[in-house]
C-alpha cells in the first residue's frame, strides 16, 4: 500500500492511499488540478452533473461533503483511498504542415492520440473535497495504459 501525501493551499497536509483491491486500477497518477476539471467537464455522462459543472459552493453543499472531511481529518493514521479515474482517449489526424517562405502547405496527416475525457469510477467526493481545498494535485488510481495519456495531457508538473 503506497501512501500519499497532499498538500493542501492553507498549508495542511492530508494522506492518501493506494488501497484499490481492483488490480485494474494499479498505476497513480498525480493530476493537476484545473486540467483535471477541463477534462472531467467533457464526461459524455457524469454521475454527477451538479458536481461536475458546479464549483466549491456545490462542492461544500454536498450531501457526503463532510463525510470527506472526516475521513481526511484522521491523517497519516487512517490515510483516505484513491480516487478511481477513468481516461478516455481518442485518435485524431493531425495536419503536417511544411513552412514555405511565406505560407505552410499541409503534405500529408498523422494519426496522434489525444485525452477525450475523464471520469471518476470512484471517489466524487474525495477529488471535490480536494478540488474545494485547492490541492496542490489530486493523485488518482488508472491503469498503465490510461495513466501514460493521463500523464501527457493532465499531469501535475512540481515547480
Amino acid at each position: 500500500m503506497e501512501e500519499i501525501a497532499v498538500t493542501l493551499e492553507d498549508g495542511r497536509t492530508v494522506y492518501m492511499c493506494t488501497s484499490s483491491k481492483n488490480s485494474e486500477y494499479n498505476t497513480v497518477v498525480r493530476v493537476c488540478p484545473n486540467k483535471f476539471r477541463a477534462y472531467w467537464k467533457r464526461e459524455p455522462y457524469p454521475l454527477e452533473p451538479d458536481l461536475v459543472f458546479g464549483g466549491e459552493k456545490e462542492w461544500r453543499q454536498d450531501y457526503k461533503f463532510g463525510k470527506a472531511e472526516r475521513g481526511f481529518s484522521f491523517g497519516k493514521t487512517n490515510p483516505v483511498p484513491l480516487p478511481r479515474l477513468i481516461a478516455k482517449s481518442k485518435t485524431e489526424k493531425v495536419a503536417v504542415k511544411e513552412k514555405g517562405f511565406l505560407f505552410s502547405k499541409v503534405v500529408g496527416y498523422e494519426e496522434v492520440e489525444q485525452l477525450h475525457y475523464v471520469g471518476l469510477d470512484d471517489g466524487i467526493t474525495r477529488t471535490i473535497w480536494l478540488l474545494a481545498n485547492d490541492a496542490k494535485f489530486i493523485p488518482v488510481l488508472c491503469n498503465k495504459k490510461q495513466a501514460d495519456i493521463l500523464s501527457q495531457f493532465a499531469g501535475y508538473e512540481e515547480k
